[in-house]
């Protein structure tokens, strides 16, 4: 099981390595944003949302507002990595899922866009 782990390891450090998170300031816990967001706020329900047509009550989601939102969020995700306050990821949670909260750029907030997605998102934040 360890030389399993290690393997594994080995593997991950290459391939870091190779992408140049390494030779970067900060570039692994940029990489562990990015990673966070995708898994947490780009790869669920607001991609669903993102995805599917526009309704009266669930407003376009733009490729602009996303990446816009998505670089936000990992900005986000790299201050709080980098802090000492144990409790700060759960502010972020907050934050990522605040529905009322208007989006920079767009004046729509995530319930304009993920109207019929939203439940998901708390769905998926409580099942885990």
């Amino acid at each position: 099981m360890d030389e399993d782990i290690q393997d594994t390891s080995d593997w991950a450090r290459q391939r870091l390595e190779e992408m140049g998170v390494f030779g970067t300031q900060d570039g692994l816990r940029w990489a562990a944003a990015h990673g966070l967001v995708l898994s947490v706020w780009r790869n669920g329900p607001i991609e669903d949302a993102h995805a599917s047509r526009p309704t009266s009550r669930r407003k376009a989601l733009r490729d602009g507002t996303i990446f816009a939102r998505n670089t936000w969020h990992t900005r986000q995700a790299f201050d709080v990595l980098g802090s000492d306050d144990p409790f700060r990821l759960y502010a972020l949670e907050d934050l990522i899922l605040d529905r009322d909260m208007v989006w920079p750029g767009c004046e729509r907030t995530l319930k304009d866009f993920g109207w019929g997605f939203l439940g998901e998102s708390r769905n998926r934040r409580n099942s885990t």
